[in-house]
């Protein structure tokens, strides 16, 4: 068993660095952006490629669902907010009905 764990943990580790070493060879950590985005169109023509054009024509803008994600986030926040300020009441509740139930069942 030890051993493979040992194994996996080399595999990953060796993906790791490859992933490294090929990206490093393509000048994606470079200072130089003119590497960098020489290898980012690169990755564009390759990926875009190999990508059906019609689920590339089905993504949409960022501007077009950019008020979405905002609203979608804004009310998260609210309603985590809420939960929190509304905890100490509801831990109260919940324990108080609890402890009622206990006492019922004796």
């Amino acid at each position: 068993m030890a051993t493979l764990s040992v194994v996996k943990t080399l595999a990953k580790i060796g993906i790791a660095g490859g992933a490294v070493a090929v990206t490093s060879n393509h000048g994606v950590w470079s200072t130089n952006t003119e590497n960098g985005m020489k290898s980012l169109n690169k990755a564009k023509t390759v990926f875009y490629s190999a990508a059906d054009k019609e689920i590339i024509e089905k993504i949409p803008e960022p501007k077009s669902f950019g008020n979405k994600v905002v609203s979608s986030w804004n009310s998260g926040v609210t309603s985590a907010f809420s939960f929190i300020q509304s905890s100490p009441d509801k831990v109260t509740e919940y324990a108080q009905s609890n402890i009622s139930k206990l006492w019922k069942d004796k």
